[in-house]
């Protein structure tokens, strides 16, 4: 109902031809305070997470690795700590506020720690099961905003 209302608004034709740029900056105004709230909240905004949630996911993570690719009970703690330790990381660098041109290149960093550290524990058909699993993750949207 609102929508159809801004369209109409914006689409009418103008009673004299000649607009007054007051008016047209008054509608420009008013179309951006009404876009701003949906295009918000498709982003996701708010706050960001807490470190509980950061290490719940980490935790799920793991076992869906556990279940996926049939891991030992050795294996399975190992990969919560390197996945736990990782996400905390990762964590701290986004509350802190890091940001700017070496952001992209610190988080590849540290996915490639991490993934030096789960080839460590995992072996080779492991480790090649667990980047096909992050693969399809990825596909499906499951990264969440550039995560592992």
């Amino acid at each position: 109902m609102i929508l159809q209302f801004v369209y109409s608004y914006f689409t009418q034709p103008p009673s004299h031809i000649h607009q007054s740029t007051t008016t047209m900056k008054k509608r420009l105004f008013l179309f951006m305070l009404l876009l701003a709230p949906i295009t918000y909240a498709q982003r996701g905004g708010g706050a960001p997470p807490d470190s509980a949630t950061v290490v719940q996911r980490a935790l799920e993570q793991a076992e869906q690795m556990k279940t996926n690719l049939a891991l030992t009970p050795e294996q399975a703690t190992a990969c919560q700590n390197i996945l736990k330790n990782a996400a905390l990381e990762r964590w701290t660098l986004m509350k802190n506020g890091f940001g700017g041109p070496g952001m992209r290149e610190a988080f590849q960093e540290m996915r490639e720690k991490t993934n030096t550290a789960l080839s460590k524990v995992l072996t080779e058909q492991q480790m090649t099961k667990y980047r096909e699993m992050l693969q399809e993750m990825r596909g499906q949207g499951g990264g969440r905003r550039g995560g592992q």
